[in-house]
């Protein structure tokens, strides 16, 4: 009977194993036929999209969708148009801003946004959670335990607090104003990099000290290279992140539209302060998805240019010698 249990239990945990990857294969081809149905719906007129929402296009009706590409260039004319413009009070009295819109206007704010957030949501958490896992002292354990509250119990209502404070200190709808918003330690890759850290070798830092290195020397040149990939991982999830995020830059930088908040005010056909938009925008799905598409193609590059690079192996090998 115990040779017959043996010889189950692996076939169990192949049958598990197996239908694991089936179901997250389902699953990927399910996001892969909406990129691709996407991709089709954004080359048909609205009248062929109509006829048929989940044919291919028909050169009859959508010649100019499929041949010059006619939803892009409506998709980037519009965006072009857009102006912004927000008023608020601060302690200086009542301020408004405008800007106008274009496409590299709306790239180079997205690489300020996606491209600074990202680095400093993945290297703060960490450097965080390296002084709270080597540094054994009774504020650490504190700061995790507080780290900890902050997960469990959520804090609602403070936008209006937030707004106001970056309002009075001349940092609401500015790009320093919402970097420093990202400069913290919490977040759930807190807890990651501390269970990573705390099982990193002590050999490291030791070895270092006797020749004589500082302990930001050691946090520099040791423990960061030793972590790249970790970070780099997290760098890569926060991109994505980032890169389709659309609320915190309406809240908190109205004037300074990143594609996602431009792409947000397509698909939704209006916005506060926002002048442009044509008439029949909210009708017109064919060029609303091909607006999806423009904000969807380049982080899909992105993530299959640096997947295997940033999301491979994270263990750690032992000092020799």
């Amino acid at each position: 009977m115990a040779i017959r249990d043996k010889k189950k239990n692996p076939l169990n945990k192949n049958i598990i194993i197996i239908l694991i990857m089936i179901i997250l294969a389902v699953y990927a081809l399910s996001l892969i036929c909406v990129l691709g149905w996407g991709f089709m719906s954004s080359l048909k007129s609205r009248i062929d999209f109509r006829k048929d929402p989940l044919s291919f296009p028909n050169s009859e009706y959508s010649r100019d969708q499929m041949l010059k590409f006619a939803n892009y260039k409506e998709v980037f004319k519009v965006l072009n148009d857009l102006k912004f413009s927000k008023g608020f009070y601060s302690l200086s009295g009542y301020e408004r801003h405008s800007s106008e819109g274009s496409y590299f206007i709306y790239i180079w704010n997205t690489l300020l946004y996606t491209g600074v957030g990202c680095v400093i949501l993945a290297f703060v958490p960490a450097i965080g959670a390296y002084m709270c896992a080597k540094y054994k002292f009774k504020f650490s354990k504190i700061q995790y335990s507080v780290y900890l509250l902050f997960m469990m119990i959520p804090i609602v209502g403070a936008y209006p607090a937030e707004l106001t404070l970056l309002r009075n200190l001349n940092l609401y709808d500015s790009f320093w104003g919402n970097w420093i918003q990202k400069l913290h330690f919490s977040g759930m890759y807190f807890f990651v990099y501390y269970a990573f850290y705390a099982g990193l070798s002590d050999s490291y830092s030791e070895a270092a000290e006797i020749d004589g290195a500082s302990q930001l020397s050691i946090l520099i040149r040791i423990v960061i290279p030793l972590s790249m990939k970790m970070i780099g991982s997290v760098m890569l999830i926060q991109f994505i992140n980032l890169w389709n995020d659309y609320q915190t830059p309406l809240l908190y930088l109205p004037t300074k539209p990143t594609l996602a908040y431009a792409v947000y005010l397509f698909t939704s056909g209006q916005g506060d302060g926002v002048i442009g938009f044509p008439n029949n925008l909210k009708t017109n799905y064919p060029l609303q998805t091909a607006a999806c598409m423009v904000l969807a193609v380049p982080v899909l590059i992105v993530y299959i240019a640096f997947n295997q690079k940033l999301m491979g192996d994270i263990s750690m090998g032992g000092i020799k010698g």
